[in-house]
């Protein structure tokens, strides 16, 4: 659900947008004219990161839908003024793209605080890919207009065969796969199985050629980025869901070197080394609470990349779990300006994570009787590469679970990041999270 929120109190004719309270200097009594757009989680029942559309303000609400908080542009009060129309009435566009947000929020938050130190690689789409399949209608499940707007730059299947990950194709290519393989017989609940099957591709296997099989798949969907499962497959394994992402593309500008061996802060006060890359152009520039961002266009309408930086050479785990969102949203009305763009050059792979401890964060029933009886052992488990290059950008990801019957200013502003950071590329339409990454060391 979307909602229009206006604000009912005064209109700032200050163009610094220092006015405050009711009535304060620089303010008109006779309205304001910020009037920003809203998303609602209709599951959590309150209003998440505004999107202005008319002078600018930007601002995080946190109010139920009936109630006030304070307009970002002058201060004053805001209520709600109506409803816009939401994708569909169980959450569209909208309600998927707020679930994703937190997905990827917990998902770098606990690896963070899991590993301090280490980058941190995740895909929130994945997950929400694979939940589904698995709960189907699930709050945290991909929601048809979301999967229907990630088609539109989806490659054949000739384009796959022949992707090579060294360098971008020309045209951009965002590639959202689902596979379920049912080993030695598993008969899953016909219910279950007729709910998913325009989702996902259902293969049989018996247990001898399920490992190789489910390793091709990988291969295949992941553009080679990824060759191996990480599912061990063992006589008890009855069912496998695979998700692959595979992301391929150029800058809208391509970057130039900037400098090898540059310092590279680490978050601990130490200090390493990274090979930089950059322009000065005119980019998107926001800044919020302990953070500034900026958005890097690829080629393609709708794709970007927005790099987040805390003010302070800190972990990301030091700034609230939801900042990350609430700068994306605060980066898409910024206006361009100026920008001195340094940003380190990446190639960098997680290990396999384990999902488990997140989908019990979320609240997702584990149970998977509604899939087939006789299956208490289960396990999940997302890997994640990365690469950004002078080119673009290339990414991949493999997401899976697996079920057993038992378990074995004017001048351009310098931005350079030169300490850790966060990267999300996103689909601007949907503001959906495709890949997310802590970066808190470029060279390890």
């Amino acid at each position: 659900m979307a909602a229009r929120v206006r604000c009912r109190w005064s209109r700032l004719l200050s163009r610094r947008g220092d006015a405050r309270g009711l009535g304060g200097a620089g303010v008109d009594p006779d309205g304001c004219t910020a009037e920003l757009q809203v998303r609602h989680s209709t599951s959590l029942k309150e209003l998440v990161p505004t999107v202005a559309t008319s002078n600018g303000g930007v601002g995080w609400i946190s109010q139920k839908v009936d109630g006030f908080t304070e307009c970002p542009t002058c201060a004053g009060p805001l209520r709600v003024t109506g409803e816009s129309r939401s994708a569909d009435s169980g959450g569209g566009v909208v309600g998927s793209t707020v679930c994703i947000d937190r997905i990827g929020a917990e998902l770098l938050a606990m690896q963070l605080a899991a590993e301090p130190g280490r980058n941190v690689l995740c895909s929130p789409v994945g997950v929400a890919a694979l939940l589904s399949i698995l709960q189907p209608g699930s709050e945290f499940g991909l929601t048809p207009e979301v999967r229907e707007s990630l088609r539109r730059f989806e490659p054949d299947l000739a384009a796959l065969r022949d992707f090579t990950p060294l360098d971008p194709p020309d045209a951009p290519l965002l590639h959202l796969a689902d596979h379920l393989m049912l080993i030695d017989g598993a008969e899953p609940r016909p219910e279950w199985l007729a709910a998913v099957a325009d989702q996902t591709t259902i293969s049989r296997a018996p247990l001898t050629e399920a490992k190789p099989r489910l390793d091709a798949w990988a291969a295949l969907h992941t553009g080679h980025l990824i060759t191996e499962t990480t599912v061990t497959v063992d006589e008890q394994t009855r069912i496998v869901l695979q998700n692959a992402l595979l992301f391929a593309a150029r800058w809208a500008r391509q970057l130039t070197p900037v400098s090898d061996d540059a310092p590279f802060h680490r978050a601990d006060g130490t200090t390493g080394t990274a090979n930089y890359m950059g322009c000065t152009t005119d980019l998107r520039f926001a800044r919020g609470d302990g953070w500034r961002a900026v958005r890097l266009n690829y080629r393609a309408d709708g794709l970007a990349c927005d790099l987040i930086l805390p003010r302070r050479r800190i972990s990301p785990a030091e700034l609230p779990a939801d900042t990350w969102a609430a700068a994306t949203a605060a980066v898409t009305v910024a206006e361009p300006r100026p920008v001195q763009l340094r940003v380190p050059s990446l190639d960098l792979t997680s290990g396999p994570v384990d999902l488990q401890p997140l989908l019990e964060r979320l609240g997702v029933p584990l149970d998977r009787d509604h899939i087939m009886p006789g299956l208490p052992e289960i396990r999940s488990a997302q890997q994640v590469r990365v690469m950004v290059t002078e080119q673009g950008t290339i990414a991949a990801a493999l997401t899976e679970q697996w079920m057993c019957s038992s378990f074995p200013e004017t001048d351009p502003v310098e931005f350079t990041l030169d300490h850790p950071f966060v990267l999300r590329v996103i689909d601007i339409p949907t503001g959906t999270a495709l890949i997310e990454a802590a970066i808190l060391d470029p060279a390890s």
